[in-house]
């Protein structure tokens, strides 16, 4: 390999090997120094998000009116965001390192795993209160009154789905389209949490981003199932695309998950200080510390797999390229 090599290399591939040293470092920032979540734009936006519903959301009204509000909500809290920091990369010198700034976003719920560890070693230790304090980031539900099945079964449903929009995601669509439109996903998936449709206030007005939410999430949701599934036993788990044929991904990640572990997920859940019902799937045996550790390593796993795939990609196109 000589200088001509190399300059080849940059003016060929530059562009490729520029946008995998921002995903590898975004990822880097966002596993060893994750944005505490009082600083975080995303949570600030779910702040916004839950104290326009309490200005815009009447369930009294017709079923039409609240979901033109929901619509108009949905827009006014994207589009002027989004918007904004999507320009200021056009005016910048250095526009990488604001593309960097709204990866390392994206991937800010790399600390899942470390935190379902923690919440192991607190229930194994019978200190269900500091568990429940720490599960509580990784949940939308009320946790403060989870006995150590809820807790349990809390964990398991969160290591499920956060990768899906934290990691898997984020991933596909800056490699399809872009860092804005990554953005723009996590931005939208972060309004459809902020808005359960389980609770019957939003039941029409989070119905417009619950949809689209669903649709975005509908391909990393089923790429997420295929390495969980594969590292299950064949018989029934290695087709996750017959798990559920509508665009509810997380019904589908729920209903995988209660196959590779025989346990029962989904259940009733508390918020706002009301009991919400959720279907159940699995069989009637309740989850415990040993599965969260199950479901641990399966995620790991998981990780690990998207990491080799994201490390040899770069090399696979460089090596075969004419």
């Amino acid at each position: 390999m000589d200088a001509a090599f190399f300059h080849q290399l940059i003016t060929r591939d530059g562009p490729l090997l520029e946008g995998f040293a921002l995903v590898l470092l975004a990822l880097l920032l966002a596993r060893l120094a994750p944005l505490p979540q009082h600083w975080d734009p995303l949570q600030g936006l779910s702040w916004l998000a839950k104290r326009m519903a309490v200005k815009v959301c009447h369930p009294e009204r017709s079923a039409i009116q609240q979901l033109t509000a929901g619509i108009l909500a949905l827009l006014l809290l994207i589009l002027p965001f989004w918007a904004v920091v999507s320009f200021i990369p056009l005016l910048a010198e250095f526009p990488w390192f604001f593309h960097l700034v709204m990866l390392y976003l994206c991937f800010n719920d790399q600390q899942v795993l470390h935190r379902g560890r923690n919440i192991v070693l607190s229930m194994q230790m019978q200190d269900l209160s500091r568990a429940r304090q720490q599960l509580s980031p990784m949940s939308l539900t009320e946790t403060d009154k989870l006995s150590a099945t809820g807790i349990s079964k809390t964990t398991i449903e969160s290591l499920l789905t956060i990768p899906v929009s934290g990691l898997i995601a984020p991933l596909l669509f800056y490699t399809l389209i872009g860092p804005a439109a990554a953005l723009l996903v996590r931005m939208i998936n972060q309004l459809a949490l902020s808005w359960p449709t389980d609770y019957p206030p939003y039941r029409y007005f989070a119905a417009p981003v619950h949809r689209v939410n669903n649709l975005l999430m509908l391909l990393p949701g089923r790429i997420w199932q295929c390495l969980l599934a594969f590292q299950g036993p064949i018989s029934g788990y290695y087709h996750p695309f017959a798990l559920r044929r509508d665009l509810h991904y997380r019904l589908g990640l729920l209903q995988l998950g209660s196959r590779l572990l025989q346990r029962e997920l989904g259940g009733p859940v508390q918020y706002a200080r009301q009991r919400l019902q959720r279907p159940k799937t699995g069989p009637a045996v309740m989850p415990t510390t040993a599965d969260i550790n199950r479901m641990l390593h399966l995620c790991h796993t998981g990780y690990l797999i998207c990491g080799s795939f994201l490390l040899l990609l770069p090399l696979i196109k460089i090596t075969f390229a004419p």
